[in-house]
């Protein structure tokens, strides 16, 4: 199928949707498909953090989300779930070389675990009339661009083993050789990361991206409408599968503001109004441009319990509801040599974010569930 027309008409700016550019999309990521980035409003959303390497969380988050079994099988009906990236990179290096075996506290090589499971159970979710989205972050992001300086050292010696599924006869040098191939798009996990992650996803009224879309961005990047939107996501998703090129998307990343890497609405102050400054010049531009869509951005990024002292939260309030809500509490094994005397134990409990009809925000932790 020659798709060159398409691909020109998503460079241009002018693709909403092309079914030439999904079907063909849809063949190469088999058995994953094409999600577009609005869904309808659902009954029930349920939402956390970054993961940051550490299975045994991202397990606890989905069993207090009632969403799996013991077994690790689907029993969440239609519930959709929402990872917001950074599902890997497990090492903080605080002056040390993540190279180094002591450097990660309680290492495990559980990167690529991981995205397999979220991939398990989208594929499961499906099946029963639910989803599980896992979103882009950052971090996903290094890996791609060979940048491994928060990869653990246990990460990277597992592919010491690695062989590439397409060309079994290629040799690696080291495990850090093996993993640089392995993410680069196009390749098998950059690939897989396109096939199956999203940059952001809008769910009735709810927009949920790892750091957050401000008015700088959408100036910087010229989003005029939602469906503009559409065309980042194809594009991002396009260049990690090996369809295109860095130069189309080089402007979606380059700038400190971007979704994946700003730490502005994560640093803003909890509980103020969304007339604030300190909200409405950073959002403003995002909530015109959204319009009705808009009731609250869902982010992770930057972890709550470390830098405001805080558990999941909302802010820039505007008629009892939040226009930002902030899920990274720090809860992953990757932040507890930063918690030596438990100051912010207990904020960093894991805890998810639950929505109900789209209106309703909840959080759950192992003690039950309350009102954000």
């Amino acid at each position: 199928m020659d798709i060159t027309n398409s691909i020109n008409e998503l460079i241009g700016g002018t693709y909403i949707g092309n079914i030439d550019i999904i079907k063909q999309f849809n063949e190469i990521c088999y058995p994953h498909k094409y999600v577009p980035s609005v869904i309808p409003e659902q009954q029930r959303v349920v939402a956390f953090g970054d993961i940051h390497g550490d299975y045994d969380l991202a397990v606890e988050l989905l069993f207090l989300s009632k969403v799996i079994d013991r077994n690790l099988l689907w029993i969440g009906g239609k519930t959709i779930v929402v990872q917001v990236g950074d599902q890997i990179d497990s090492c903080r290096p605080n002056g040390k070389s993540c190279s180094l075996k002591e450097t990660t506290y309680n290492d495990e090589a559980s990167d690529i675990k991981i995205m397999e499971l979220f991939n398990n159970l989208s594929i499961q979710a499906i099946q029963h009339g639910g989803q599980v989205i896992s979103l882009i972050g950052n971090h996903e992001l290094l890996n791609i661009q060979g940048n491994f300086m928060y990869s653990s050292y246990e990460n990277m010696k597992a592919f010491e083993k690695y062989v590439d599924p397409k060309d079994p006869s290629l040799k690696f040098v080291s495990g850090e050789h093996a993993k640089r191939h392995a993410f680069k798009r196009g390749n098998e996990y950059g690939k897989m990361i396109g096939c199956t992650r999203m940059p952001f996803v809008i769910i009735g009224t709810n927009i949920f991206v790892h750091a957050g879309i401000i008015d700088k961005y959408i100036e910087k990047i010229n989003i005029k409408e939602t469906q503009d939107l559409e065309n980042i996501s194809m594009k991002i998703k396009l260049w990690l599968i090996g369809m295109l090129e860095y130069e189309n998307i080089f402007e979606l990343f380059n700038n400190p503001d971007n979704m994946f890497w700003t730490r502005v609405l994560g640093n803003i102050e909890s509980n103020i109004n969304f007339d604030n400054t300190n909200c409405y010049q950073h959002i403003n531009k995002a909530v015109e441009l959204f319009g009705m869509k808009f009731g609250s951005m869902i982010i992770g990024h930057t972890p709550q319990s470390f830098f405001k002292n805080k558990s999941i939260n909302g802010t820039c309030i505007e008629n009892d509801r939040p226009k930002i809500i902030r899920i990274d509490n720090g809860s992953s094994n990757a932040f507890t040599p930063f918690d030596t005397k438990s100051i912010y134990k207990y904020n960093r409990r894991p805890q998810v974010l639950e929505i109900i009809d789209d209106t309703h925000f909840y959080v759950i932790d192992k003690n039950g569930i309350y009102k954000l």
